[in-house]
């Protein structure tokens, strides 16, 4: 499923490269950046007497636009720590990809709401006593956010995700905040 998603974010990109001959000039198709994020994972089924985890995850985000109101986003995460979930266990976002379509409405030529759809791998690093379990889950991921230009090359952003919530392993939300650039 990830790899029919990431085909059509890719393959939608793609298209975008082979039409902005034709767009808008000051219409600018492709961005890319970087997103801080504060995420949560509650861990269900076989680890549910685990407390949640809470860590950050540094992410890379690649996208393009199709037109005003819709683009295609490729991310990819790494965990930047781990977080006791019981006296002797750590655990914490590894890596996550994902591949998402965002639609939104430009307000004031600044602000850009949106909503997202797509999905999300994640790996979690789960330590005990010396052993570690790396534990993947994969889920349908929705999720609202902004972004507010500050001028044609500068974007901040700011999202609310409920990442991984379609699984039997764990579910995973988290807010993110990040930059980014057109080009």
């Amino acid at each position: 499923m990830l790899k029919k998603i990431a085909s059509v974010c890719v393959l939608g990109i793609a298209s975008i490269a082979s039409t902005t001959a034709s767009a808008a000039p000051e219409m600018n198709n492709f961005y890319y950046g970087v997103s801080l994020g504060f995420m949560n994972t509650d861990f269900l089924d076989r680890f549910e007497d685990l407390e949640s985890a809470s860590d950050n995850v540094l992410v890379a985000r690649f996208g393009g636009y199709f037109n005003k109101n819709i683009s295609a986003e490729i991310r990819y995460g790494v965990g930047l720590g781990r977080d006791m979930v019981s006296n002797s266990t750590e655990a914490g976002t590894f890596n996550m990809i994902g591949a998402y379509l965002r639609a939104g409405h430009e307000f004031s030529n600044n602000l850009y709401p949106y909503v997202m759809l797509g999905y999300t791998q994640s790996v979690t690093t789960i330590s005990s006593y010396n052993q570690t379990l790396h534990t993947a889950a994969k889920s349908t991921s929705y999720g609202v956010g902004a972004d507010y230009k500050f001028n044609d090359k500068i974007t901040i952003n700011a999202e609310y995700a409920p990442e991984l919530s379609n699984n039997d392993f764990m579910a995973l939300n988290g807010f993110t905040l990040g930059v980014s650039t057109q080009f």
